[in-house]
Formats: structure tokens, C-alpha cells, sequence
């Protein structure tokens, strides 16, 4: 049941909302934010409100790759954190509902 989802955006099957928490870092980035994520290193913070010159996002925070950290905006987390930040959901109480809804309907 913890098989890991392939790391291309398309063809995800997202079967409930534990699955969402094993989508790869770079594939829920690249498809919340519309960015191209590199295979390792920093890249520009892709968060609203942050803009910045020099990279400070780390799209996989301490090797897990399921997880980022921006240390400009000291904000990290999951796929839930991401998705909150980017579309001002909250990811609390009736916020955190309808952000798992339109993460399953994108990822499903």
C-alpha cells in the first residue's frame, strides 16, 4: 500500500489523501506552481510574495523526497503546506478539507 507514485505528472493515481503525502516533491511543484524544478540543488522560491535573486528553495529538505524548505521565507513541509502557501488555503479545520479536495481532484 506505500508503493511510491511515479515521479512524472502524468498518470498519477491518487486513490485517497495518504497517497497525496507520497506524491514527489518536483511532480506537486511542477504541477501546483507551473515551475520547472531541477534534479538537486537550491532553485527561486516559487511561494507568492517571495521574490528573490538568490535560490533558497530546496525542493527536497534533508534528502526526503516528499518535503521542501525555502530558507528565505523559513517555511517548509509537505504537499498540504505547499498547496496552502501557494492558493491561501488554510490547511486548518474546513481550509485543510477543501485543500485535500482540489489536491485529489488535480492528482487523482
Amino acid at each position: 500500500r506505500n508503493r511510491p507514485l511515479p515521479s512524472a505528472p502524468q498518470g498519477l493515481i491518487v486513490e485517497n489523501e495518504d497517497d497525496l503525502l507520497q506524491v514527489l516533491t518536483a511532480t506537486y511543484i511542477e504541477k501546483i506552481a507551473g515551475v520547472e524544478v531541477p534534479d538537486r540543488g537550491h532553485m527561486l522560491c516559487p511561494l507568492p510574495g517571495h521574490d528573490e535573486r538568490t535560490p533558497s528553495f530546496q525542493p527536497h529538505a534533508h534528502g526526503e523526497m516528499t518535503k521542501w524548505y525555502c530558507h528565505g521565507c523559513q517555511k517548509g513541509g509537505s504537499i498540504y503546506n505547499f498547496a496552502s502557501e501557494m492558493w491561501g488555503i488554510s490547511n486548518r479545520g474546513a481550509g485543510f478539507i477543501e485543500l485535500r479536495e482540489r489536491l485529489m481532484d488535480m492528482f487523482r
